[in-house]
């Protein structure tokens, strides 16, 4: 048990059954989230990569490095496609997991694909990506 980590799971709006179809899911940690915030620098990497096999779909993450250089992962997200809604929606969750202060500036390093732009001019106003 890690008290206070972040799940959201969201379902599948255009679906319109009595048993609720998967659509998305959010999970951050709150020992990543403490270790990001207390011992990283303001730097951020986030990439979606497609999954293959019975279960489609993407990857989104969040990771940074720590003051040793090991890979901090922040946060993670399984969605449908690679879109400008899908990002908004893990970009927004990241952002109130983390808790981010508006006067604070960050760095996004992405590949600045497939809907990141869009997402990170809506949620991380004062992010340099």
């Amino acid at each position: 048990m890690n008290a206070r980590s972040d799940v959201f799971v969201a379902i599948n709006p255009n679906v319109v059954l009595d048993i609720p179809t998967f659509f998305r899911f959010y999970l951050s940690f709150s020992a990543c989230k403490i270790g990001f915030m207390n011992g990283c620098r303001p730097l951020i990497g986030v990439d979606g990569r497609q999954l293959s096999g019975q279960f489609e779909g993407v990857l989104l993450s969040a990771t940074a490095l720590d003051r040793n250089s090991y890979i901090v992962p922040i946060a993670l997200c399984f969605c449908e496609f690679e879109t400008s809604e899908s990002w908004t929606w893990f970009l927004r969750l990241l952002h109130e997991s983390l808790g981010w202060e508006e006067d604070r500036t960050i760095c996004f390093m992405s590949d600045r694909k497939k809907g990141g732009p869009t997402a990170f001019n809506k949620e991380w106003l004062e992010a340099l990506t």
